[in-house]
C-alpha cells in the first residue's frame, strides 16, 4: 500500500496530514479526527485469511 499525507486545502475542515481515501467511523481510535479522517502515519489491516469486509481489524487502532 502506498502511503499517501496530504495537506489541507485552504476551507477545509480535513487535518493538516491525514490518510487521502481512508475515511474512519471509529470514534474512539486516536489517529480518528473529527469522527473521519485516519491521522496515522501508516494503517495496518488484517488478518490475511479474511474473506469479507467483516472479517478485517484495522491493527492500527489505538484507544484514545
Amino acid at each position: 500500500m502506498k502511503e499517501q499525507i496530504n495537506s489541507t486545502q485552504v476551507n477545509s475542515k480535513a487535518p493538516e496530514k491525514y490518510l487521502e481515501g481512508i475515511f474512519c467511523a471509529v470514534g474512539n481510535c486516536a489517529y480518528n479526527c473529527q469522527q473521519r479522517y485516519c491521522t496515522a502515519s501508516k494503517i495496518d489491516i488484517g488478518p490475511h485469511f479474511a474473506i469479507t469486509s467483516g472479517d478485517t481489524i484495522c491493527s492500527t487502532f489505538k484507544p484514545q
